[in-house]
């Protein structure tokens, strides 16, 4: 049963091996995850503890996950694409929650949490040297374009998806090694074998040239090199006021729009804008999400649907390639959730800062994890992916199995 959880997050990137069963399109992660789901029911039936609500234990996150998956269903009856929203709904909603509950059920009180972490170790390691592999030998790449820019993407399409999955696991690695992973597990091996995926990773992050995830992992490493050097600092109070910050920029950035204080990207040409700064495209393309939320502000336009609606009456004439989503955190949830979305979402990060102030070491480790994510969800969405809310989930399980005592290794 357990081997099957690890090799559910070791291959969690091949999400991209798509097929279809009975006519139905799924991915190989999906089939990984419903038969952990069905060995786990089957698990639980042969115990005799068959009562529904014993099949998954309480935890601190019930009540934000509820609100989460509820603004989920909702967006399936704003939503314009039924068929598409159905799979958003179960690939990043439905199945990563499910494989939270059943890591949660499986590793109480964060006994024998170690494989989990060492899966984490193994898919950031193989992602890293097909990356390599692929700067060295200039082939092998599914995104030959990125290549030729020198960008690395390992399985992926685009550079940026793998800086995306390797960041966090970079983030929560470092945060392991340098705040006393000796201490924490006891053996000298284990800190060797995640002191050689940092290394390993490194030069894959620079190499994907992600300036959003560089830019954010070197906010997380700073946390974690503060800790690093004292040991008197507030996790808890340093979360809440980066949550304070980001909610302080977005609604000023709302406000200067929908009172019209003054534009980011005035109107100045009705051309296409020709240049490459990612940046200045992202102004453009939050500019016209407002114009979007300005008609659409209580339930968004439903899962899948913001590519359909937003480029066929809100895109700015500067730049309008048809992206899934608006690139920000904020903005991708009040578009594909609606508010009662973005507020779930708040709860749950709010729950997990005030949880993250009582593990220790652990959680600064996962505190640098969730820092990184605030931080780069400013500028795109580290969760609106198979693997990413799968990897987001698996972390969450982390606060909550550890949230008592150090993990019993």
């Amino acid at each position: 049963m357990r081997f099957f959880i690890y090799a559910t997050i070791v291959f969690s990137p091949l999400y991209i091996v798509r097929f279809k069963i009975f006519g139905f399109p799924t991915t190989l992660l999906e089939i990984l995850i419903i038969f952990v789901f069905l060995l786990f029911l089957f698990e639980k039936f042969k115990s005799g503890d068959a009562s529904f609500f014993k099949f998954f234990p309480r935890t601190a996150f019930d009540l934000p996950i509820f609100f989460l998956l509820l603004s989920a269903v909702i967006s399936l009856f704003v939503t314009s694409d039924l068929r598409g929203g159905l799979g958003i709904f179960k690939a990043y909603f439905l199945e990563p929650i499910i494989f939270y509950y059943i890591v949660v059920s499986l590793f109480p009180k964060g006994k024998n949490v170690l494989p989990l972490i060492l899966s984490l170790v193994l898919a950031s390691i193989w992602l890293s040297f097909l990356a390599i592999l692929q700067a060295i030998t200039g082939r092998f790449s599914l995104a030959p374009w990125e290549l030729a820019q020198g960008r690395v993407v390992a399985v992926y399409n685009s550079a940026n998806a793998l800086a995306l999955f390797l960041a966090p696991a970079f983030s929560f690695l470092l945060g392991l090694v340098l705040l006393g992973g000796d201490k924490i597990f006891k053996k000298k091996e284990y800190v060797l074998l995640f002191s050689f995926t940092l290394f390993l990773a490194a030069p894959v992050l620079v190499l994907t040239q992600s300036r959003g995830a560089l830019f954010a992992l070197f906010g997380s490493i700073l946390f974690i090199l503060y800790f690093f050097l004292s040991k008197t600092f507030s996790i808890k109070r340093f979360l809440l006021l980066g949550l304070i910050i980001i909610l302080v920029f977005f609604s000023v950035f709302a406000f200067s729009f929908f009172w019209s204080v003054g534009d980011l990207t005035p109107l100045v040409s009705q051309e296409s804008y020709k240049g490459h700064d990612t940046l200045q495209i992202r102004f453009y393309l939050w500019e016209g999400t407002l114009r979007l939320l300005r008609d659409h502000p209580f339930f968004g336009v439903g899962l899948n649907s913001f590519k359909e609606v937003y480029f066929g009456n809100y895109a700015l004439p500067q730049y309008r390639e048809p992206l899934q989503y608006p690139h920000n955190l904020i903005l991708t949830l009040l578009v594909e959730l609606g508010i009662l979305g973005l507020s779930a979402f708040a709860f749950l990060s709010w729950r997990i800062v005030v949880m993250l102030g009582k593990i220790g070491p652990w959680g600064i480790s996962l505190a640098a994890v969730f820092l990184y994510l605030f931080i780069h969800g400013l500028v795109d969405v580290p969760y609106f992916k198979n693997d990413l809310s799968l990897q987001f989930f698996l972390f969450v399980a982390f606060a909550q199995i550890l949230k008592s005592n150090e993990a019993n290794l």
